[in-house]
């Protein structure tokens, strides 16, 4: 996908139904992430509903699986 990290909408197909959900970029394209925490902090939450710390840990475990399989070391790791 070109470009993909600066992608302003995506679309959903699923069967015949079909639905686009547009994020326009505004400046760096963290500041969904960013907008986000800002939200919590106001609402008094101690993690994000939309994407929470199990999701996070849920990712981090994916991400170490695969540098694992491409036995892929960082400079500290032994």
């Amino acid at each position: 996908i070109p470009d993909f990290q600066h992608a302003t909408k995506f679309i959903i197909n699923i069967d015949d139904k079909q639905e686009e959900f547009d994020f326009p970029f505004m400046i760096n394209g963290c500041e969904y992430q960013i907008l986000e925490v800002l939200h919590c902090i106001n609402s008094g939450y101690n993690e994000s509903l939309v994407y929470g710390s199990n999701d996070s840990i849920r990712l981090m475990k994916i991400l170490y699986d695969i540098r694992k399989s491409w036995k892929m070391k960082f400079k500290f790791e032994k």
